[in-house]
């Protein structure tokens, strides 16, 4: 899976994986974001797949010192096409929702690839 060329890419904190394929971080503003992985559909955490694909998600993170997460996000469809971002207003976005829909990178692994490639979840389009 190659993620859309127009998006941006934030630091954040790794919190937890609520279920394969929606993790709650923490922006550096301080606030908690719930992301839905883009471009993949995991079993739900009530079957005993769902907690397998969960917790391998959680290990991705455990396995790497550095612990370099980020969080790819894609621009709005209406985004000013001068190249001028409002950052603030992205955030805020993301902040509005119970849950947004963006790509998690740990020390460059993308998750939902990751899962995809161990047969833990599905490519969904």
């Amino acid at each position: 899976m190659i993620a859309p060329p127009l998006g941006i890419c934030l630091p954040v904190q790794w919190i937890r994986a609520i279920d394969a394929d929606t993790i709650e971080v923490k922006l550096r503003t301080g606030q908690h974001a719930k992301i839905r992985l883009k471009d993949v559909d995991a079993p739900e955490l009530n079957t005993s797949e769902g907690k397998i694909a969960r917790d391998y998600v959680n290990s991705i993170w455990l396995s790497h010192e550095e612990q370099d997460v980020r969080l790819w996000l894609p621009l709005p469809e209406d985004t000013d096409k001068s190249g001028v971002i409002d950052i603030h207003e992205i955030i805020r976005d993301v902040l509005s929702f119970e849950r947004c829909v963006g790509r998690i990178f740990v020390s460059g692994i993308d998750v939902a690839d990751k899962l995809v490639r161990m047969g833990l979840a599905k490519e969904w389009k």
